[in-house]
């Protein structure tokens, strides 16, 4: 498998879509990723003011958007979640040990995969993890949001739109 953009660079634009996070309370982002030499850099931005239900339709939506003006290299989606330490405690956001994090998940043309956390209460840490296609974990393979980008990605490799 070629691989055409270093992990490195994309690694750091999803880094920075969560360091230092400052809107707090505010509508998940998507964003469809063209190719620039040996960089990426954002051409179709979205608010997602929607529930998470509904990110995967948007998101497809946006990306068939971006299709007709560039060849999409990678999606990132970067959303807000409460983690509780305890998951019985349902839903999260009441438990009283919880936090509040900035997310961001990546994955670009040829199944790589990106993810980039931001606590609120921690400014100096961004906790990232990375993973090639064959290495993604069946339990992150099967997160609702990893699912929708790799849908999408897998339709761009067939063309079906």
């Amino acid at each position: 498998m070629e691989v055409r953009v270093p992990s490195e660079t994309v690694a750091k634009f999803v880094r920075m879509t969560v360091e230092g996070y400052e809107h707090w309370d505010s509508p998940a982002m998507f964003a469809v990723m063209k190719r620039d030499g040996d960089k990426v850099v954002p051409h179709a931005l979205a608010g997602l003011a929607i529930q998470p239900e509904e990110y995967a339709m948007a998101m497809h939506a946006t990306t068939q958007q971006a299709r007709e003006e560039c060849e999409p290299y990678a999606l990132v989606l970067q959303f807000e979640m409460w983690k509780a330490p305890d998951k019985s405690v349902q839903p999260p956001s009441e438990h009283p040990g919880r936090t509040e994090m900035a997310v961001a998940v990546c994955m670009d043309i040829d199944g790589r995969l990106w993810f980039a956390e931001y606590v609120r209460d921690e400014p100096d840490k961004v906790e990232e993890q990375f993973y090639l296609p064959q290495d993604i974990p069946d339990n992150v393979n099967q997160a609702r949001f990893v699912k929708a980008l790799r849908d999408i990605i897998d339709s761009l490799r067939t063309g079906k739109r």
